[in-house]
């Protein structure tokens, strides 16, 4: 698991977001399986303010980081860049 971010670098994530909060809202980020999600989950787990939701509906994972105003989820939506 990486370490904590430095103040800087929560800084830089924090601007990042408020530019893409005032441009575009978020970014939608298809990631292929529920296991590359976890991991990307922890990786950022302590540094990123997030919240992670599985739907048994859909049988997927989806985070929504705030701080790098991303949603990431492996269900595939039409008409996104990732197609």
């Amino acid at each position: 698991m990486s370490e904590y971010p430095n103040k800087q670098q929560r800084e830089e994530w924090i601007e990042i977001g408020r530019k893409r909060e005032r441009k575009e809202g978020f970014i939608y980020e298809y990631i292929e399986t529920m296991e590359e999600l976890r991991n990307i989950i922890k990786e950022e787990e302590g540094s990123c303010v997030q919240q992670v939701a599985f739907s048994t509906f859909h049988n997927a994972l989806t985070q929504i980081n705030f701080t790098k105003r991303i949603i990431r989820s492996n269900i595939k939506i039409s008409g996104s860049e990732d197609e």
